[in-house]
């Protein structure tokens, strides 16, 4: 007997409805799954374009501070022209290149009014910090205002910009060297405490490059206060601290020449 090709209406009431209903689960969670993988691939795709934008922000703004540092040595370089051009009649007679003034080493600047004699120069410093705020430029800027101040003796102006300076300044070394130059200032103005207070700044700040100069600061203060003692006992830290250096053997020298307990 021949077996029918379709099957009848009665064929179906033997299936099992389990069967059945497994198989809409499981075409449920296959494309769920699918649906799933499509929605993490749209979220993958947006965090790549969010990190390219950040990257491409990152490199805009990287090749922007650049630009601002070059413009701004191209800006300090023609300042500095100016500078040169405005100290050229108090030249000493014997200099005969540009290289020699370089280090104003033949200028005297106690003849010299930095605001009157150095107008120019002056108002392009101050253009220069305010034009390219947050960039190196800006430091060596005030550097060297401070340091026109300071060889022309302004003590008040001198201390304004070298503590602008030493607001700006990130270096340790430049720190203590700043610190060190303020003590010096105050020194100069017979300030001593204040000079011993900037001094023992910039020592604690550990760089080697100073702390000779800076500890014999110290002792120089301490003895225009006439304390004695103290004035000993920082010759003896420059003794253990730095031997066989030539600020020892001044301390050593200045040390057997004091009299009083």
């Amino acid at each position: 007997m021949n077996m029918p090709l379709i099957s009848t209406p009665t064929d179906y009431k033997g299936l099992d409805r389990k069967s059945l209903k497994r198989q809409d689960e499981f075409t449920t969670q296959v494309r769920g799954f699918f649906d799933t993988l499509a929605h993490q691939w749209k979220l993958f795709i947006v965090a790549i374009a969010v990190l390219l934008c950040i990257g491409l922000a990152i490199t805009f703004y990287y090749n922007h501070l650049v630009d601002r540092e070059e413009r701004g040595r191209d800006a300090l370089f023609l300042v500095k022209r100016t500078l040169l051009n405005e100290l050229k009649p108090f030249q000493s007679a014997t200099t005969n290149s540009q290289a020699q003034m370089q280090d104003y080493e033949n200028i005297d600047f106690k003849k010299i009014d930095v605001d009157k004699n150095l107008k120019e120069t002056v108002t392009q410093l101050k253009d220069v910090i305010k034009r390219f705020y947050g960039t190196r430029t800006v430091l060596d800027a005030h550097f060297l205002l401070a340091d026109l101040y300071y060889k022309q003796g302004d003590w008040e102006k001198a201390v304004q910009w070298y503590t602008n300076t030493l607001t700006l300044s990130k270096s340790t070394f430049e720190k203590a060297l700043l610190l060190s130059t303020l003590g010096s200032i105050y020194e100069n103005q017979g300030k001593y405490n204040e000079a011993i207070t900037n001094y023992e700044k910039a020592f604690s700040l550990g760089e080697e490059g100073t702390s000779g100069d800076v500890l014999l600061g110290i002792a120089r203060s301490y003895l225009e206060l006439k304390d004695i003692a103290k004035t000993r006992t920082t010759y003896d830290k420059i003794l253990s601290q730095l031997p066989n250096t030539e600020y020892a053997k001044t301390a050593e020298a200045l040390k057997a020449q004091l009299v009083g307990p």
